[in-house]
């Protein structure tokens, strides 16, 4: 029997991927993020010598999936594209126009409804790719969540509603279409036609059923070319995040009607600014779990860019910049996420450093700012002791 850190491998839940290079905390020790163990009701997510695992206390409610923006964990069976096939081909089909997520506590709903165990499974993918494919509205139904064990994800719901909606307003897409529990979709109340129509509950016979059927090949054709275009653009980073995959071949398919600033906290991105105290050291772009920042040294260059759209605002590059050169800025242009271009943040001429033989920038002395810095340590060491 194998052993995964300190649990045996028998302890270790395998329904769900755990990709580690994406996890901010993995990479930064000194990382606050705990989203995937705030979310989980059953307590299953654990950290064992750095790295995420997730326990067989797992109950395969894909809150974990939902609530880390790098995609650290991904269920094996049915992402989001996946999970929306089905309906996708309604949609394209004209079948219906109004959709229903609902909690399986929920107790019944009107039109198109597709039941997950939890609610907090959902991604922005999910709530945005029926509008996309033609939806007028969506309904999110809850259980009783303040006496559910998944009351632990409302927080979680939240703000990758309030993402959504960001995201629709983009879309010139009414965000109060996004209808949660008891909200009113004005002028979008569905017809009798639509309340007779066939329920689907999310499960795994269900699953594979649609990955049989015509309506996932239909799908699958359909956004093919758009998932394509969007792995080709991340085939440089060295770590794919699945969720943001997703969501931009979906928007890859629309345009953004306007700039779409938006500010406040915990943006589904960030932009960023790099000043002059930036010595050069790399940091930021070994650090960052998505490659949204990357740096080069060569032709005794410095160079860095950044790619706005693979970008989550971890905030591990602002923490973890020795000198505060990184800034995230306190909003975020949507715009960035349908453009999906990549952005100079900085280039200088390097120098090399005559202590430690680093290269860097920004100096006019021939010493690395990291020396110096500890120079400057040590001789304080020195004036104490004296």
């Amino acid at each position: 029997m194998g052993q995964v850190g300190g649990l045996l491998s028998s302890d270790v839940w395998e329904s769900i991927a755990v990709r580690e290079n994406l996890c901010s905390r993995s990479l930064y020790p000194a990382s606050t993020c705990d989203l995937c163990m705030q979310s989980c009701p059953s307590g299953s997510i654990m950290f064992e010598n750095g790295l995420p695992l997730v326990s067989r206390g797992c109950s395969d409610c894909g809150t974990c999936a939902s609530s880390c923006p790098n995609g650290v964990f991904r269920p094996k069976k049915g992402d989001d594209i996946q999970i929306l096939a089905p309906l996708l081909r309604h949609l394209a089909e004209q079948r219906m126009q109004a959709i229903a997520y609902a909690c399986v506590d929920a107790g019944q709903t009107c039109g198109q409804t597709l039941s997950f165990t939890c609610l907090g499974r959902l991604t922005e993918s999910l709530i945005i790719g029926p509008f996309v494919f033609g939806a007028k509205s969506l309904r999110l139904s809850r259980g009783n969540c303040a006496r559910c064990k998944n009351g632990r994800s409302l927080s979680n719901q939240s703000r990758i509603i309030t993402n959504s909606r960001l995201l629709a307003h983009a879309l010139r897409i009414d965000p109060d279409r996004i209808c949660a529990d008891d909200e009113a979709v004005d002028g979008h109340e569905e017809d009798a036609a639509e309340r007779k129509a066939l329920s689907i509950r999310f499960e795994r016979r269900w699953f594979f059923r649609a990955l049989k059927s015509d309506g996932a090949a239909f799908v699958g054709g359909l956004l093919s070319s758009v998932r394509s275009t969007a792995e080709a653009r991340e085939e440089k980073a060295a770590a794919v995040n699945w969720r943001r995959r997703n969501l931009l071949s979906l928007l890859f398919r629309a345009e953004c009607s306007s700039d779409g600033e938006v500010s406040g906290e915990q943006l589904p991105a960030a932009e960023v600014s790099v000043g002059p105290r930036c010595t050069g050291c790399r940091l930021c772009g070994f650090l960052c779990p998505t490659k949204a920042i990357r740096t080069s040294q060569h032709d005794d260059m410095f160079e860095m860019v950044f790619d706005p759209h693979l970008c989550t605002a971890c905030g591990s590059c602002e923490r973890a910049c020795l000198f505060k050169a990184i800034k995230l800025k306190p909003t975020f242009n949507l715009k960035n996420l349908f453009e999906q271009k990549t952005e100079v943040l900085l280039k200088s001429p390097l120098k090399q450093c005559r202590r430690c033989g680093a290269g860097f920038i920004h100096s006019t002395d021939s010493t690395c700012q990291l020396c110096l810095s500890k120079n400057t340590v040590q001789n304080s060491h020195i004036h104490r002791a004296r």
